[in-house]
């Protein structure tokens, strides 16, 4: 258990980050413990490793090209080629051929498209059986039906928000 809360510690034992009462403590651990002793050596050790410079050191004519070499002007995308003007008219003309030949292409492509799709139509068999019953006649006659049989005469709110619902589709209905 010890070595476990150590493990989870050993960066901030390393940094003496840990109040002194914890950090005697695991003094008092590591003399005996020798996995957790080999485990903090080792990442000492390493520490020391990235500690140094492991990069080379370049000249000054070096890194000044590297640098000119990565300000230096990319060449421009697909889309910059495709609209921004370039110093050449002749390229700038064709480049705007090219943008209107593609916007009537896109033209042509809507007219053409709505002109071929058809609006769905509702077959006559489904209409003229029923199923579509847009007066909605039968389904009031079955509220006024159902609100007989739960109420009887009695006038209630029921009947009441059953009528308004009657009246709201008779008038959606004109």
């Amino acid at each position: 258990m010890t070595c476990e809360k150590f493990n989870r510690d050993l960066f901030l034992y390393i940094d003496t980050g840990l109040p002194v009462e914890q950090i005697e403590f695991y003094s008092e651990h590591l003399k005996y413990c020798s996995g957790c002793r080999k485990l903090l050596e080792e990442t000492e050790e390493l520490l020391a490793l990235s500690s140094t410079a492991l990069g080379e050191d370049i000249g000054d004519a070096k890194f000044e090209f590297m640098v000119s070499k990565t300000l230096a002007k990319k060449q421009p995308g697909l889309v910059k080629k495709f609209f921004l003007p370039e110093k050449n008219k002749k390229e700038n003309s064709f480049r705007l051929g090219k943008i209107a030949l593609s916007s009537v292409l896109v033209i042509i492509a809507v007219v053409v498209s709505l002109l071929i799709v058809k609006p769905y139509a509702v077959p006559a068999e489904i209409t003229n059986s029923g199923m579509m019953d847009w007066n909605g006649e039968e389904f009031n006659l079955k509220i006024s039906e159902l609100s007989d049989e739960l109420n009887g005469d009695e006038w209630n709110e029921e009947e009441a928000e059953l009528l308004f619902i009657n009246e709201r589709i008779n008038q959606l209905l004109k």
